[in-house]
């Protein structure tokens, strides 16, 4: 069975029907990134590709914590 659920805070979630289940149940969870939340990663990683694009090699290091972004 799959049903969508809503993150309502770090505890709990709404889900989008009722479980078929008694209360008190256990049921296993399978978490997965929706596409929105990959998208955002995938801004982060091209965004850091093109300021190393920007600022080569020779460049001094103006971040401040010292590391270069990979």
């Amino acid at each position: 069975m799959q049903i969508t659920a809503r993150v309502e805070d770090p505890t709990h979630l709404v889900l989008s029907k009722p479980l078929p289940m008694p209360r008190g149940s256990i049921v296993a969870v399978d978490v997965r990134e929706s596409a929105l939340v990959a998208e955002h990663a995938d801004w982060i990683v091209a965004s850091g590709a093109l300021l190393e694009a920007a600022y080569g090699p020779d460049e001094p290091d103006y971040s401040e914590c010292g590391e270069r972004l990979s």
